[in-house]
């Protein structure tokens, strides 16, 4: 198998003197940072930090403030997603499911704006600073002082709404009306703004009314704040989103496609005028998808963020729709926090695999030259051993160019053979990337290679890449995962008695697939899988894109389903299996892990259920949670794959 491309990251090992190995405290002691948003004025940035509170047991989420070069730094209020009024003197925050208005200065106490009736999500300021639009939920009901949790609706997203909030202890009013679901339907975006104001009397919205046109199909409505529809933008059918307007208030900037029935389309980056009128994309031969979209102060210039070959960039372009201009290029992972309308600046969360989170700052003019300006956790991370890393590319069996990424332990010894942990990412529409991953540094620091492949599905690669698993799914993704191990092995990298597939959403799904040819591995880890992908033979279609996937859903064609599923060739699995799945969020199919480790179990092969009493991955709750999942695959891996005596 030709070996295509292997270049260090400038990730050097880092070992002698420092040989203090990435372990839970280090975990523990690191901080996420979000959110990093210019005031008006450009004077301030405001920010989230998220902390773990090990004597609660929970995470804390507090909003800060720093000066634009950095300075005077001081937390403001708990809550997250700040949100800057007009005049730069206030800003909305989110916290425990309520707003909370809060000044710069600290001149006034925090006060909640919002009932706990509603959960919120989002919120914009009006123009004019007098009035709050947020989208919420109803709060879920509590029985006997216990909260509890009823679906409602038909998907998670169902009974998303857009409300007017006051300053003046009103209580809110609705502006959307019933049967309109603001939104993406499934999954929700609950961190995607999708509204945004007009005018002060005005807002546009990305909803259906329930029961019209496909699912997942949306459109761009303007409401008045009375709650009258007054139109609908006339772009088609397809999916449109993420409505920005622009500092005068004459164009709006979103994201969407026309409907396809391609598994994966792009998100491109569209703008036109408040009427309707010159609708323009903005990034047609881009073929990837657009996110973070924010207006310069010049009402002329879009930022954005794109997915690429493992990295996340920065790019921008013009609403003249003369191609992308030059931003800020290489290997690392960066979220676009704002870009303030005076100033001349933007902010941006940067992660690379050897570093968490930090803060940086980019001039306009200049964005290449970005200079950071927070990092509270390179003092976690000081005198903390991390092993190389690799970006590569490999064949696959039918000469497709396939990119991975390899991570070595701290004091690699290039004459040894490691044992090795495969992680499959989610999706399959998603990407290994090259963002801080702690899970991987502490498999790394127990002595593991850790290998991720971004298989055909993978998104940052293009269309054509990304959709070379519809209606094959779980299928060629799987080959190109062994290959990339058959590479590795080839290379005298690995241990071939010491490999273990670990999967992640989707990847757990593709995951049993793999497991289902034959026992080449020595032990396999379900994680987070989620539900409705064909569990029972007699379980509905909840998969967002099961319409495409198979070409006609489960309902009306199960047997083509059938022949998909892992869950249906499960007696072929005889490799140890560690099944693990978060809190039920709602009623549904039965999930694939559940079903699978079942029939994992009737074959006499080693299986293992963990059921969380906590959300799963990203949506754990508990830092003890997520200490345990790792614990608890630590353990399986090294029984399963023993060191050789």
């Amino acid at each position: 198998m030709k070996h295509l491309l292997a270049f260090a990251l400038l990730v050097p090992a880092l070992v002698g003197a420092q040989d203090r190995h990435f372990d839970d405290t280090t975990w523990l002691g690191l901080e996420r940072l979000e959110t990093p948003v210019p005031s008006p004025d450009g004077k301030w940035i405001a920010f989230t930090r998220i902390q773990a509170d090990t004597a609660a047991d929970r995470f804390v989420a507090s909003v800060w403030l720093m000066e634009d070069d950095g300075s005077n730094l001081r937390m403001l209020a708990p809550g997250r997603l700040p949100d800057w009024s007009p005049d730069s003197r206030r800003l909305a925050v989110l916290h425990e499911g309520a707003v909370w208005v809060i000044t710069r200065d600290g001149s006034n106490a925090p006060m909640p704006v919002t009932p706990v009736a509603l959960a919120v999500e989002q919120m914009r300021w009006s123009p004019d600073g007098t009035r709050l639009a947020i989208s919420a939920r109803p709060a879920a009901p509590t029985l006997g002082g216990a909260t509890i949790m009823i679906a409602a609706g038909g998907h998670p997203g169902a009974n998303r709404s857009i409300h007017l909030v006051t300053l003046d202890g009103q209580a809110p009013r609705t502006v959307t009306p019933d049967g309109f679901e603001v939104g993406l339907p499934d999954p929700p975006l609950p961190d995607v703004r999708e509204f945004d104001w007009m005018d002060d009397a005005t807002l546009v919205v990305t909803g259906r009314t329930t029961g019209e046109g496909r699912l997942g199909e949306t459109a761009l409505v303007v409401f008045d704040t009375a709650g009258a529809q007054l139109r609908t933008f006339p772009l088609g059918e397809g999916v449109w989103h993420a409505p920005v307007v622009s500092p005068d208030r004459k164009q709006i900037a979103f994201t969407g496609h026309p409907w396809s029935e391609a598994g994966w389309t792009a998100e491109e980056l569209w703008v036109m005028e408040p009427n309707g009128a010159a609708i323009k994309r903005l990034t047609l031969n881009l073929d990837r998808d657009v996110a973070d979209v924010a207006w310069a102060g010049d009402n002329q210039t879009l930022w954005f963020t794109v997915e690429e070959r493992g990295s996340r960039n920065v790019h921008r372009t013009s609403i003249k729709g003369d191609g992308l201009k030059p931003g800020i290029s290489g290997v690392h992972a960066l979220s676009l926090g704002g870009v303030a309308r005076r100033g001349n600046f933007g902010m941006v969360v940067r992660q690379r695999p050897d570093a968490p989170p930090s803060l940086w700052r980019f001039p306009t003019g200049k964005p290449w030259e970005m200079k950071s300006l927070f990092a509270p956790n390179d003092a976690v991370m000081e005198g903390v051993a991390t092993g190389e890393v690799e970006e590569f590319e490999f064949r696959a069996a039918d000469g497709t160019p396939i990119h991975a990424w390899l991570f070595r332990p701290p004091g690699y010894d290039p004459a040894r053979r490691y044992p090795m942990v495969v992680e499959v990412h989610g999706g399959p529409h998603a990407m290994a990337g090259a963002g801080f991953s702690p899970s991987r540094l502490r498999r790394t620091a127990e002595g593991w290679l850790v290998l991720a492949v971004n298989p055909r599905g993978s998104t940052g690669f293009g269309g054509d890449f990304a959709n070379a698993v519809a209606r094959a799914w779980p299928g060629i993704d799987g080959d190109d995962i062994l290959a990339g191990i058959d590479d590795v092995l080839a290379r005298g990298l690995a241990d071939s008695t010491r490999i273990a597939l670990v999967g992640v959403g989707g990847g757990g799904v593709a995951v049993g697939a793999i497991l289902t040819r034959g026992p080449r591995f020595a032990a396999g880890v379900l994680r987070c899988t989620g539900t409705g992908w064909v569990a029972l033979s007699d379980g509905p279609d909840r998969a967002p894109w099961g319409e495409w996937f198979a070409a006609k859903p489960l309902r009306i064609l199960p047997e083509l389903w059938m022949d998909r599923s892992p869950i249906h060739r499960v007696s072929g699995v005889r490799t140890p299996m560690l099944t693990i799945a978060g809190v039920r969020a709602g009623p549904g199919a039965a999930e694939f892990a559940e079903g699978f480790y079942l029939g994992v179990g009737r074959t006499e092969t080693p299986a293992t259920f963990v059921r969380l009493n906590d959300g799963c991955g990203h949506t754990a709750q508990s830092p003890a949670t997520a200490l345990a999942v790792h614990a608890a695959e630590s353990a399986w891996l090294e029984h399963h794959a023993p060191e050789r005596r």
